[in-house]
């Protein structure tokens, strides 16, 4: 009994884990469409999607407490276009980021 309690548990705990995910929304600035993506806490991987194109690449989180502090995304396209962004984060989080173009976006992170 004790070993399907300790199986169950470890279960849980990794659906609970692998599950944690914080949406992103990119705003241009200066109009235009805007771009969506998920943020995985496992892997610290991230996903962008801007007009029909998808980036992929990761990000870093530290400064302040474990759940305060700022962060850096990086991601790149297939065909070698890149984004770049920096944030501050405290349950949601506000930032700015830029395309390898110039253009730039206000980003979002919510859950």
């Amino acid at each position: 009994m004790r070993m399907k309690l300790t199986l169950l548990f470890a279960l849980t705990m990794a659906i609970l884990v692998t599950g944690c995910a914080h949406d992103l929304t990119l705003v241009p600035r200066g109009g235009g469409n805007k771009g969506a993506g998920v943020a995985k806490e496992l892997g610290q991987s991230v996903q962008i999607e801007i007009n029909g194109k998808v980036y992929y690449g990761n990000y870093v989180f530290g400064g302040g407490s474990a759940v305060s502090g700022k962060g850096r995304i990086l991601v790149t396209s297939p065909d070698g276009d890149a984004i770049r962004c920096e944030f501050q984060y405290d349950i949601s989080g506000i930032g700015t980021c830029h395309d390898s173009s110039g253009k730039e976006y206000d980003l979002q992170i919510h859950n």
